[in-house]
């Protein structure tokens, strides 16, 4: 009987040479510099859009290194380091984005109370806003038969606008407050909305907020309550980066050298901007007595700077209940990525987080089960 080939292997004057030192070593390097991008992402809190984008994407950094590590491990066998180097790898992006270890709420204990948050892109604008009514009116019954499924006591509607609510209201027994993103009050603009469904909870007040005073984007804000239970609900939609680009994308098809230093710029605008954003809302719950839910969109990944100052004060509810990765959206259609979020105040409870399989949007929705102390 023929033997087997053997597995391809370096020349030993490469494995012990200059060359395989330079590879296991360079690849070593390159972890290193995942460190770094890790650690300043945490904490650069405006960073250029370049910069940005590199911390948007580590999941699939640390997952093409954890694989060109495993081949070079490979092609070196008898080096120590590449098995380190990919065993600081895995460890790495399991304590980035693996299970958590934070104890679950007590299912049993305390009032229960169901949030969501949902993107609902589809449904922007006027009836002819996806080009034929029925798609419109396709679209609104999908997103009725996702909340019917969801069951939410609270839940923030995003990328709708005051027609949208009108609608779902009606068919989802919803009680909201609406706001457009820009204020200017028009039924048919798109804008964010707070709302409660059924009858456990009501909205004592609420209304459309500006983040930072000489900004028109907005939040939309509420009180709801529960017998002796109160809490502030912020649903809000980071300005997104896609945000005033329409004539920057017009210069770049038409040639202009000078787009791509335009679309940077603007990049490096809009990071600065949420930033801004996310610090106002932190501000805002500082002068609340009662406890706080944020819903909505951050157009961003849990490890940019905004989100590690936001975790100092809430609790990021998928992080503390969910399993996986989470991802809401896809970028181009290819990339799993997490930009909706649930945060509460530390002293709500968090049990579990879900992101149902629900494709009305481009966006789906995150659920979280939370208890508070009676």
């Amino acid at each position: 009987m023929d033997e087997a080939p053997p597995a391809p292997r370096m020349p030993p004057e490469v494995r012990g040479g200059t060359l395989g030192a330079a590879v296991t070593w360079g690849t070593f390097g390159l972890l290193v510099g995942l460190w770094g991008v890790t650690a300043v992402g945490r904490v650069w809190r405006a960073p250029p859009a370049s910069f940005a984008a590199t911390v948007t994407f580590l999941p699939y950094e640390y997952a093409m290194l954890g694989a060109w590590t495993f081949g070079v491990w490979t092609l070196v066998p008898d080096r120590r380091l590449p098995p380190a180097t990919l065993a600081a790898v895995v460890l790495t992006a399991a304590a980035l984005w693996g299970p958590s270890l934070a104890r679950t709420a007590d299912p049993t204990v305390g009032l229960p109370l169901r949030v969501a948050t949902w993107n609902v892109r589809r449904l922007w604008g006027p009836a002819t806003a996806l080009g034929r009514p029925e798609e419109r009116r396709r679209a609104v019954a999908c997103v009725v038969e996702g909340v019917e499924q969801i069951k939410p006591d609270v839940v923030a509607l995003l990328e709708v606008s005051a027609v949208d609510i009108g609608d779902l209201s009606a068919r989802l027994n919803l009680s909201c407050i609406h706001g457009d993103y820009m204020g200017v009050d028009q039924e048919d603009l798109g804008g964010l909305a707070v709302c409660t469904r059924g009858d456990a909870w009501a909205i004592r007040s609420g209304e459309r907020r500006q983040f930072v005073d000489d900004q028109d984007w907005s939040y939309a804000f509420a009180e709801v309550a529960h017998e002796d239970h109160v809490l502030n609900v912020f649903a809000v939609h980071l300005q997104p980066y896609a945000f005033g680009t329409s004539r920057i994308r017009k210069r770049l098809g038409q040639g202009d050298p000078q787009a791509l230093i335009a679309l940077s710029r603007h990049g490096d605008s809009v990071s600065r901007t949420q930033v801004d954003q996310s610090a106002a809302l932190l501000d805002q719950m500082e002068r609340m007595k009662d406890p706080a839910i944020v819903l909505g969109d951050f157009n961003s990944t849990r490890d940019t700077a905004l989100h590690t100052a936001l975790r100092r004060v809430l609790v990021d509810t998928w992080q503390a209940g969910g399993r996986g990765f989470g991802p809401t959206v896809r970028f181009l259609d290819l990339l799993p990525l997490r930009v909706d979020y649930v945060y509460a105040s530390r002293t709500l409870g968090v049990v579990s987080a879900s992101v149902p399989a629900l494709d009305c949007s481009d966006h789906r929705p995150v659920v979280s089960d939370l208890r508070l102390p009676r």
